[in-house]
C-alpha cells in the first residue's frame, strides 16, 4: 500500500483478466471491452469531489475497501477530499448512468462525521446490504473510527454512538496506522494497526508500519468484541519476517481472517540478495506454521522491470477461492500461491507471469480477475487471462485503446488521484476528478 508514481500528462489503463479455475486459462470470453456509453458522457463521469493532490495517492493495494464501493441498482460510490476545509472526508453517490443521486446526503454528497482524512490515510470503504456504507478511518487523535451510513447517505443511528464508533488503540501514544480493515462473513470488522510508521516520517503511504502489529475487531453493533484478546484488542506474538531497516510494504486479511503481509527485501539466508517476500499471521496474531518455510513465502526470484532488478511493490490480494496474488517489480508481474504458500504451477510460468508496462493500481474482482492502472500515455485495456496469456479479446500485449479525455492537472498539482472497482462485467477507473466505466 505503499507506492506513489508521477504521473506526467496522461494516464491509461490496462487490465490483466484471470478465469476462475486453473483449467480455463485457455478460455477467451466472446465479449469485447468497451466504454459504457449509457454512463456519463460515453463512459466518463464527472465527480463534484476533489481527487487531485500535489503527490500521487497510494490506497493500499489489496484492501478491499478503498475510495469506491459499488452501490445499490448498479450505482457507485465515491470517496473525496473538502475544496476548502482540510481533513474532511465526503462521499458522493453516482448513478447507474453516471449521474449524481441528489437525494444522497446533503444534495448528493455527505460528509463523514468524526474521520479525518488527507491523501496520505485515506479511508476504506464498504458496501453493505440494504444501500448502507460503511467508512473506516481515523480521527484527529488518531482513533480508529467507523461510520455508518444509511442508503441516503445519513448517519445510521443503529451503529455505535448516533452512527459512529470512536475508539483509541493501545499503546499508540497519539499516533496510529490502519494498515488493513477488513469485513468478515459474520459482519465482524478487523482491523490490523502498526504504533508507529516506517522512519518516523510525517507523511507516509498508508499501512508502511514497523514495530508492534496490532489487531482490533468491532461487532457488527459497532462495539468492540470484548471475547476477542483484551476487550477488543490484540497484539500479534509472531514477528514480522523483516531486519529492523524493513517494514511491511503491503498488508490484506483474507476471508478466513488471516492476515498476509508483503515485503520488498527479507533476509534469506546463504542468499546474496534480499527477495520479496509475503508472510502469514493466523487469526490469532501467531505466525501461520504451515504456510511457506517457516510462515514465508519468499517470491522464488527478485523480479525485473525495463532490464533491472526491481523489487517495487504493486499489489497483494487474497483470493476468494483461497491462495492470494501478489506483484512486484513495478511493471504489473503477477505471483500467484495456494492458500498453503506454494507456487500456483497452474498460473503462468510456475506461478508468475512476465512483467509489463509500468502500474499505478490492481485490483482482483470476485471472480479472480486481475484489473491494473497503467501509467503510459493514453488509456489502454490488456489483459492477461487466467493461464497467464495474453487475452486476444482486449489486443494481446499490445492492449486495446480507448478514446478517453483525461483531466488536466491544475497549476501546482502534479498528481491524481486514482482507484478501481472491479466487478463481474465491469471496471470503475477513478482518475483525478472523473469515473470511467469500462464494460463487456
Amino acid at each position: 500500500m505503499t507506492r506513489a508514481k508521477t504521473l506526467v500528462g496522461c494516464l491509461a489503463l490496462a487490465l490483466a483478466l484471470a478465469l476462475v479455475g486453473p483449467s480455463a486459462g485457455a478460455t477467451v470470453r466472446a465479449a469485447s471491452w468497451h466504454l459504457d456509453a449509457s454512463f456519463g458522457k460515453r463512459g466518463v463521469a464527472g465527480l463534484p469531489l476533489r481527487e487531485s493532490a500535489s503527490f500521487a495517492l497510494s490506497l493500499g493495494p489489496g484492501d478491499a475497501g478503498s475510495l469506491l464501493a459499488p452501490g445499490p441498482q448498479g450505482s457507485v460510490f465515491v470517496g473525496g477530499y473538502a475544496r476548502s476545509k482540510k481533513g474532511s472526508f465526503l462521499v458522493a453517490r453516482l448513478s447507474a448512468q453516471g449521474r449524481l443521486v441528489k437525494g444522497f446526503g446533503d444534495g448528493g454528497v455527505s460528509t463523514i462525521p468524526a474521520i479525518y482524512s488527507v491523501p496520505p490515510a485515506p479511508p476504506r470503504m464498504f458496501a453493505l446490504s440494504g444501500g448502507r456504507l460503511l467508512i473506516a478511518g481515523l480521527d484527529r487523535a488518531d482513533h480508529f473510527v467507523l461510520a455508518l451510513l444509511t442508503a441516503g447517505g445519513k448517519a445510521d443511528r443503529s451503529f455505535g454512538h448516533a452512527g459512529v464508533a470512536d475508539y483509541k488503540l493501545p499503546d499508540s501514544h497519539g499516533h496510529a496506522i490502519i494498515a488493513a480493515v477488513a469485513l468478515e462473513p459474520d459482519g465482524d470488522i478487523l482491523a490490523v494497526t502498526f504504533q508507529r510508521e516506517r522512519g518516523n516520517e510525517p507523511q507516509i503511504p498508508p499501512g508502511l508500519g514497523e514495530g508492534p502489529i496490532e489487531f482490533v475487531r468491532l461487532l457488527p453493533s459497532g462495539a468492540l468484541d470484548r471475547s476477542f484478546g483484551q476487550g477488543g484488542f490484540l497484539k500479534a506474538t509472531g514477528q514480522p519476517a523483516v531486519s529492523s531497516e524493513e517494514a511491511a510494504v503491503g498488508v490484506t486479511i483474507t476471508p478466513e481472517g488471516s492476515v498476509l503481509f508483503a515485503y520488498q527485501q527479507v533476509p534469506l539466508p546463504n542468499f546474496s540478495g534480499e527477495p520479496p517476500a509475503v508472510q502469514e499471521f493466523s487469526p490469532a496474531g501467531a505466525t501461520a506454521s504451515g504456510f511457506g518455510d517457516q510462515s514465508v513465502a519468499f517470491l522464488p526470484f527478485t523480479p525485473t522491470f525495463q532490464g533491472e532488478s526491481s523489487a517495487i511493490f504493486d499489489g497483494l490480494f487474497a483470493l476468494p477461492g483461497g491462495g492470494f496474488e501478489v506483484s512486484f517489480g513495478g511493471g504489473g508481474q503477477l505471483f500467484r500461491y495456494t492458500a498453503s504458500g506454494a507456487p500456483d504451477t497452474a498460473f503462468g510460468t510456475a506461478g508468475h507471469t512476465s512483467a509489463g508496462p509500468a502500474v499505478l493500481d490492481l485490483a482482483v474482482a470476485a471472480d479472480d480477475e486481475t484489473f491494473a492502472l497503467e501509467d503510459s500515455p493514453r488509456v489502454t485495456l490488456g489483459g492477461t487471462l487466467a493461464g497467464g496469456a495474453p487475452d486476444p479479446a482486449l489486443g494481446g500485449r499490445k492492449g486495446m485503446r480507448f478514446p478517453v479525455n483525461l483531466p488536466r492537472h491544475r497549476p501546482g498539482e502534479e498528481e491524481l488521484a486514482t482507484d478501481l472497482l472491479a466487478g463481474d462485467a465491469s471496471v470503475n477507473v477513478l482518475i483525478g476528478e472523473q469515473i470511467v466505466r469500462i464494460i463487456r
